[in-house]
């Protein structure tokens, strides 16, 4: 055999020899493609999970503002009642509490301050929320309105709350 010439026993042997080993070969696609299908299972996983929160996240957000346009809705319909109510209670000499007595889904923390001729009312818009408003009574009529809404808001409802609403500003100035 020259120098150039190769050994054909020896590839055939060394072949068979290589080949007749025990175990498996794992190369490094196959290693590679596991790993990914471990990546994609995961992923998909998490995706899935992240899609049930967001569903009831976005259910409890349309419950919320739905009951918060259900107490808007009844709140409007109060100061519709109200304006037709409030010329005659003006001639009778008031019966505002009777007023607020009468009226179907108002709280019944709702209030008539007669000193101040102030209502304070309450709706409930959900299980943890409230609508408030604050509604000042004219007597006599000013500028042809009979009260003035002096605010309207929502509040969590003090017993869906863990801790008391503690006032964060005194009403001081902070540089004195």
């Amino acid at each position: 055999m020259n120098k150039g010439e190769k050994d054909s026993s020896n590839i055939v042997h060394g072949t068979l020899e290589h080949a007749s080993r025990p175990g498996v070969n794992v190369g490094f696609i196959s290693l590679l493609m596991i790993f990914m299908v471990l990546c994609l299972t995961v992923f998909i996983a998490l995706a899935l999970l992240n899609a049930g929160v967001d569903k009831r996240l976005t259910d409890r957000t349309g419950e919320t503002a739905l009951a918060y346009y259900e107490a808007q809705n009844r709140f409007q319909m109060f100061l519709s009642e109200l304006d037709s109510f409030l010329p005659e209670a003006v001639q009778d000499g008031g019966r505002i509490e009777e007023f607020l007595l009468r009226r179907e889904g108002l709280s019944e923390e709702s209030v008539y301050d007669e000193a101040r001729g102030l209502i304070s009312a309450r709706w409930p818009a959900g299980e943890r929320l409230v609508l408030l408003a604050e509604i000042l009574i004219h007597v006599p009529v000013v500028d042809g309105a009979r009260y003035h809404i002096q605010s309207v808001y929502v509040a969590p409802r003090q017993e869906s709350m863990k801790e008391p609403l503690n006032n964060l500003w005194s009403g001081e100035d902070f540089f004195q």
